[in-house]
């Protein structure tokens, strides 16, 4: 499989963004912002060449991520039902993260690629990542009766179309498409955040967190 990463172009705009991402100065990191989006349009056009390829790697993802979110949702649930005995005004927020360390199952391991992987992690580059994994977090007691595959956002058929029109799976074939989910996870990386599909798609281990809040008092807790 060809890597994008082999192109000229996207080499150079990468180049720039650890040129000046050392710099947290409000011009720069607006620049570092629209070089990320640069960045992942430019890989994301690539990667549609190969989308046969990918889709065995996006469903482990998928699996993956549908595994992590469903430890956070039960130890949410767990911890809310056992701090609400002691206190009504108590609220949690559950979130899911990438961990710090660069995807070891990822074909093209360089301490640029660990550096990009570093700038991409950062929420003031990455606004929308800031709330972890999900497009919302977990938020209690708002959240106490919503449903795993709620939270977890399993896509319908009919939201594939938006994947097959507009790109990533254009040319697959119905029978491999017709059963298959896209979950919430895969669906606000690809579409809301700076992260490529081949940025994101080899991560395999994640990092949950929960924030405890009653009357003046806050607990955070990373599970990972």
């Amino acid at each position: 499989m060809e890597t994008s990463y082999n192109n000229a172009d996207i080499r150079h705009v990468e180049q720039e963004i650890l040129k000046i991402s050392t710099s947290k100065t409000p011009k720069d990191t607006e620049q570092v912002k629209t070089l990320l989006r640069l960045r992942k349009s430019m890989i994301d056009s690539r990667a549609r060449a190969y989308e046969k390829e990918f889709l065995p790697v996006i469903k482990e993802f998928n699996l993956a991520t549908e595994r992590a979110l469903k430890d956070l949702y039960d130890v949410a649930h767990r911890y809310y039902e056992y701090m609400a005995t002691f206190d009504y005004g108590i609220q949690l927020v559950a979130r899911l993260h990438f961990t710090s360390t660069y995807p070891h199952l990822h074909p093209f391991q360089s301490t640029d690629r660990f550096r990009i992987w570093k700038a991409l992690l950062e929420y003031g580059w990455n606004p929308l990542f800031q709330a972890g994994l999900t497009e919302v977090p977990l938020l209690f007691p708002y959240d106490v009766n919503k449903s795993f595959p709620l939270f977890a956002g399993t896509y319908e058929q009919t939201q594939l179309a938006y994947w097959r029109g507009g790109g990533f799976f254009a040319d697959a074939q119905d029978d491999e498409m017709e059963s298959y989910r896209f979950n919430s996870v895969f669906y606000h990386l690809a579409e809301h955040t700076c992260f490529a599909l081949t940025d994101f798609i080899y991560v395999r281990d994640f990092e949950p967190s929960i924030d405890i809040h009653w009357g003046e008092q806050k607990s955070y807790s990373r599970l990972g």
